[in-house]
């Protein structure tokens, strides 16, 4: 987040049939030591929402997965304040590979628990800038192992989500663990 967290307004955008919604994100929480900014937003009524299933099992060597993200994203803004208007243009991209090896003190750049995998630029790509911060799922289970966050040529590492269920948040003015929060605001992500 680069400390911009504390001074600009922050949304998550939903892109439905029936229109955008601009989702307010009411908390956010970085670490000096992460590559990982956590944040909870408000949901505006939405259609069902499948949420995510995070994992706390470790994934082995040999564990195919992927990430996504949406890193050719165009906004065009116009106007201000009651008469802006935006348009977004949004064009997903995904990429696959398999866990090298896990390393519980972290690589390169990523001081925590983190993953380096084969997941790599394709077509053309210079890097993954933009699939940063994308969930890092199994091709097996389809559920959420970690998140990327560093990548070049021919590999990335990823962030363990094991270690980030431990943190704490204030979520409907109580504090609690991460790990536990499916309890207290349930249908915005499952913990397996």
């Amino acid at each position: 987040m680069d400390g911009r967290a504390y001074r600009d307004a922050l949304v998550v955008v939903t892109i439905w049939a029936d229109g955008v919604r601009f989702n307010p994100v009411i908390y956010i929480a970085s670490d000096e030591h992460s590559d990982i900014a956590l944040g909870v937003c408000a949901l505006e009524p939405q259609p069902w929402l499948r949420p995510w299933v995070l994992s706390r099992e470790a994934l082995a060597p040999g564990s195919r997965v992927a990430a996504f993200g949406f890193p050719h994203n165009h906004t065009a803004v116009r106007g201000s304040e009651a008469d802006l208007e935006m348009k977004l243009r949004m064009h997903p991209d995904y990429h696959d590979g398999e866990v090298l090896d896990h390393h519980p003190n972290g690589v390169t750049l990523v001081k925590e628990p983190a993953y380096s995998t084969t997941i790599g630029p394709q077509r053309g790509m210079p890097d993954l800038g933009g699939v940063s911060g994308g969930p890092m799922i199994s091709l097996t289970t389809g559920n959420v192992h970690g998140m990327l966050s560093t990548s070049g040529a021919g590999y990335s590492v990823c962030c363990d989500i094991r270690p980030i269920l431990e943190r704490t948040i204030e979520i409907n003015d109580c504090s609690i663990r991460l790990g536990d929060a499916d309890r207290v605001a349930p249908g915005l992500f499952q913990i397996v």
